[in-house]
């Protein structure tokens, strides 16, 4: 039954009372301030409200929030809690809008899957009879979300189960219900479609007889009765598919037209109606060639794009019609005012679009060919450098999407475009009555035109025009510019030296040769010697900057050699600024301070850079020269081990690529760091220390006060920052990102995974941390999940002879577990957390039944467990978990 509406007033304001002494809504539910049935209240509401706007303003990223609380609900719920059901519709229904706005294939598929979970509840917990109007609503989203796969793929057993939920509905909703109506709607679409396969006219006679009955049970006007029109204009629409009479084509024309009348923006028939109406006049203006046909042809495919959300795949390609359509209107009336206006509705829905959609070059295109009307038209020479300027613009952004990769088709020689869009443009500047300027006018929309209708769009027939009549634009162009009036003679004397030139360039560039790559050469002469993931490519720069480092690059040098030339080209820098008068940083070394320029002054403090980036930087043999300085021996303690080795990871890589390379980045709140790759692997990141972001960059900050000034609390060699004896993690920094992440992030963190077994819910033995003892739960438990090496140390085993025992309260308090379980208990209990899986205690070892059920399924107890915790350190069980305990990590 429905909550008593006080009862959910006061429990809206009780929650919104919360929520304002959290700070937000944001912030409620990651502080754990709300009860589960407030949390889930709250979300519940977020989620109507999401739609909501959603459906107001078809803005994407409120579909991707709801889905976000929903799978947020269904984790907080029980798993045998009857409102199951009513959250997983709900789910259902929004990873269909999401489907409807993206054309996402596993959106469709999630929606099916979530509409299956929720009526499979319905029947368990019998809501026909407790629950029937949310149980009615899970059969309407279910059997939506069925159709419109079938309508994807034609599996006909999903078209069956569609029908049948629908049948469900028509035979136990009341009378007269908006869910009786809307499932007499649903069942005659099904079944028509099921009489396309089965050709049986049992089930066409059935969905008429529906139609008729939802008509006579609804006033004219309303949507439930205009809906019922549509269905017939579909099938009006499938007999003259038959019968091919324009007579029947009309009669489902109006029909359709009929059935849009009163549906209302975002309802969800109001697109399939439109499509319909689209292609039924697109139809009837091919038989007719009426160009009435074609201004209704216009006027529904704008209807339709504008019912498109925004950012929906198909939108382009309504776009895309909608324009096609209006050039053909355009070249039947040939009204300039028409095609201005065109133009200018154009401009105005083009930037609207996102950046990026498949049809963009082809909408670009129709614009120019609207361009190339206007000037055809009006034979203004501003029309014509605004056509030219639109083709070179595409042009560009085309080439620009083909050099990040966007492109199957390589680029587009454009160079001509800039020389003819300066040509007509100085010639557009020229007064009306100029010689040189009527010169260039003579015919020019003739030759246009011709080129034009030769080719199969604008920029093929610029191209062609601008081959035959360029030059002679040049010419004339360049006569403008310098002020001249050429006679006939002189302008044929111009274009053949024009010519002459451009063969001459040519001569010039075939005998020089096209400058080409070998394997390892590139056009710099630079040897090439790798290409990241980024495509980035790494080359031997020793020639160019032997004079900076100081070394020759073909010789070989001992290590006291390399040493001595260090020091003095250090000092040399030392020298050299001090003689101009500078004071050098001489916690920095040369390269750091005075070639790469890596700290730079900021508003109150310094900040990382990456300018000087293309610098050879140094690799590890390089940097043990230059331990002394900070930047340097920073890097060193991340890309070396605990002797001072280069790590084995980063001591594989080629040696000829091996070094540091740097780049800039920023954290969300506009921090400066440093990111750092070591040959093509990335290593880690540098942030300078300042007094506005120790509490965070610095380990054990959280441990002092929040208001001594840094100076102080780095000079104090006494305090929590040097202890060796403590060095312990912030446990409240742990739950508070805890609860960030499972409350606040989206499906990159909570992602859960599809599939009946990811979602089986098994029994388990869990560690009880609270308790310290093992119990039996399942994988519904909120629990912790360890993830470690046991290697070559007593594991502790449990095993049948002592599993009784471990289940007594306090029984595991005394077990000598290896340091990286017993940190992972401790860890657990600290976080205020109860319950731990760990593979050597949780699963009987000596049981080969057991171990033969759990092995094959650790998926799905990791999968499961609430986080996590994987022990990085050491090779073995032994090592520990570092900073759960005091003095287990360096200050």
């Amino acid at each position: 039954m429905a909550e008593n509406p006080q009862n959910q007033a006061d429990k809206l304001t009780a929650v919104l009372r919360v929520v304002r002494s959290c700070g937000g809504v944001q912030q409620t539910l990651a502080s754990g301030a709300l009860s589960l049935e407030e949390e889930i209240f709250l979300r519940s509401q977020l989620v109507d409200m999401l739609i909501q706007n959603y459906d107001e303003v078809g803005q994407y990223h409120y579909i991707q929030d709801a889905i976000q609380h929903l799978e947020t609900i269904l984790r907080r719920v029980p798993r045998d809690s009857p409102d199951r059901a009513k959250h997983l519709d709900r789910l259902s229904y929004v990873r269909m809008s999401e489907h409807v706005a993206s054309n996402s294939r596993h959106a469709l598929d999630e929606a099916v899957s979530n509409g299956r979970q929720a009526k499979q509840l319905g029947v368990t917990y019998d809501l026909l009879h407790h629950n029937p109007s949310v149980y009615f609503t899970i059969l309407t989203n279910f059997g939506y979300a069925l159709s419109q796969r079938y309508a994807l793929t034609l599996q006909v057993t999903d078209l069956e189960e569609a029908i049948a939920c629908a049948k469900e509905v028509y035979e136990h909703a009341p009378k007269d219900s908006k869910e009786y109506y809307m499932n007499i709607n649903n069942l005659a679409s099904r079944l028509r479609l099921q009489y396309r396969i089965s050709q049986n006219l049992d089930d066409i006679n059935e969905a008429l007889r529906l139609i008729r009955e939802l008509q006579s049970r609804t006033a004219p006007g309303t949507i439930e009765h205009d809906v019922a029109a549509g269905q017939l204009g579909v099938i009006s629409a499938d007999r003259f598919n038959q019968t091919k009479k324009l007579q029947d084509l009309d009669e489902a024309l109006g029909y359709c037209r009929s059935g849009l009348h009163s549906l209302p923006a975002g309802h969800e028939a109001r697109v399939p109606s439109l499509r319909q109406i689209v292609h039924l006049y697109s139809v009837r203006y091919e038989k007719t060639g009426e160009e009435a046909d074609l201004k209704d042809l216009a006027c529904y495919s704008e209807i339709l794009f504008r019912a498109i959300p925004p950012g929906n795949p198909f939108q382009g390609k309504y776009l895309l019609d909608y324009m096609s359509n209006l050039q053909k209107l355009a070249d039947i009336s040939k009204s300039l005012d028409n095609i201005q206006s065109n133009i200018r509705q154009i401009e105005l829905l083009l930037p609207s679009m996102p950046s990026s959609y498949p049809e963009k070059h082809r909408c670009q295109a129709v614009l120019a060919d609207f361009y190339l009307s206007q000037y055809n038209l009006s034979q203004e020479l501003p029309d014509l450098v605004t056509c030219v300027d639109s083709i070179h613009t595409t042009v560009d952004d085309y080439n620009r999407m083909a050099e990040e990769g966007d492109s199957s088709q390589g680029t587009i020689q454009g160079s001509w475009l800039w020389d003819l869009k300066q040509a007509l443009q100085r010639l557009a500047e020229a007064p009306q009555d100029s010689a040189m300027r009527k010169a260039a006018e003579k015919g020019l929309s003739e030759k246009l035109h011709f080129c034009r209708e030769s080719q199969d769009s604008a920029l093929s027939g610029l191209k062609q025009f601008h081959l035959q009549n360029g030059p002679l634009l040049t010419v004339l162009a360049e006569a403008i510019k310098a002020g001249r009036t050429l006679s006939d003679d002189e302008i044929d004397f111009e274009l053949t030296k024009l010519k002459e030139k451009k063969e001459a360039t040519l001569r010039e560039s075939q005998q020089r040769g096209v400058l080409k790559s070998n394997d390892y050469k590139t056009e710099l002469g630079l040897r090439q010697l790798a290409m990241d993931e980024s495509k980035n490519i790494i080359m031997d720069l020793s020639g160019l900057v032997g004079d900076i480092l100081g070394w020759e690059a073909d010789r070989n040098y001992t290590t006291e050699e390399f040493a001595a030339i260090h020091t003095k080209m250090e000092q040399k820098a030392l020298d050299k600024a001090r003689s101009g008068g500078r004071h050098p940083n001489l916690r920095l070394c040369r390269m750091c301070r005075d070639e790469a320029k890596l700290l730079q002054p900021a508003a109150d403090s310094f900040e990382l850079t990456a300018k000087s980036a293309w610098l050879p930087f140094g690799n590890y043999f390089q940097l043990r020269q230059r331990s002394n300085c900070s930047i340097c021996s920073l890097i060193l303690s991340v890309i070396t081990t605990k002797s001072g080795a280069l790590h084995p990871r980063l001591a594989a890589i080629d040696r000829e690529v091996q070094g540091i390379r740097l780049s800039s980045g920023r954290l969300s709140t506009s921090e400066k760091l440093m990111r750092f790759d070591y040959g093509m692997k990335h290593v880690s990141e540098l942030r300078v220390l300042t007094s506005r972001n120790y509490s965070q960059a610095l380990r054990q900050a959280w441990q002092v006060d929040s208001q001594s000034p840094l100076s102080e609390i780095l000079g104090n060699h006494n305090g929590p920052i040097y202890d060796p004896g403590g060095q312990q993690i912030n446990r409240n920094l742990v739950k508070s990102w805890l609860n960030d992440c499972d409350n606040n992030h989206s499906s990159s963190c909570n992602h859960p995974r599809s599939g009946k077994r990811a979602d089986t819910d098994i029994n388990l033995t869990l560690i009880d941390v609270q308790e310290e003892c093992l119990v039996s739960a399942s994988s519904d438990a909120k629990y912790f999940a360890l993830s470690y090496v046991w290697g070559q140390v007593d594991m502790s085993k449990t095993l049948k002879s002592n599993y009784d025992e471990r289940k007594k309260p306090h029984s595991l308090a005394t077990v000598r577990f290896p340091r990286t379980i017993r940190d992972a208990m401790i860890f657990v209990q600290s976080l205020g957390e109860r319950y731990l899986w760990v593979d050597a205690v949780c699963l009987l070892q000596d049981d080969d039944a057991q171990m033969a059920l759990d092995i094959p399924r650790m998926d799905v107890i990791y999968g499961q467990a609430f986080a996590t915790i994987v022990a990085l350190d050491g090779t073995d069980a032994d090592a520990g978990l570092p900073g759960v305990s005091a003095g287990t990590r360096e200050p």
